[in-house]
């Protein structure tokens, strides 16, 4: 007895959480940022891997082709250096456009609580 009377109170506190058919979906625009690979940058082919045994005995000669190789590896290390300025430029810039549409997006939430959507 005390089990049916209790399985009634579990069917009628149930009962009252209700299966709502009114649901309503809707579409949200909400741009996804997202940035581009880095372009690639090949290390250059390095004047001083061009050295043969004869040249290395000349020292001038070696010196040389340690000075181009040098200049070589100086500008590498500049266009890297550029992709990654530019790099850190567009993840700020990317930081702060999300910034705004979680915004946008919070008020446009708080517009349709308003209105009831």
């Amino acid at each position: 007895m005390l089990n049916k009377i209790g399985t009634m109170g579990i069917i009628l506190l149930l009962s009252g959480c209700g299966y709502n058919t009114n649901i309503v979906y809707r579409d949200v625009a909400r741009p996804m940022l997202i940035c581009p690979a880095p372009p690639e940058i090949l290390m250059p082919e390095l004047y001083i891997s061009t050295l043969t045994d004869e040249d290395r005995a000349d020292y001038g000669k070696v010196a040389q082709y340690y000075n181009i190789t040098i200049r070589q590896l100086l500008d590498h290390i500049e266009k890297q250096s550029l992709v990654i300025d530019r790099y850190n430029k567009t993840s700020e810039s990317y930081e702060e456009m999300n910034m705004e549409f979680e915004i946008m997006y919070k008020q446009q939430r708080i517009k349709d609580e308003i209105s009831g959507n």
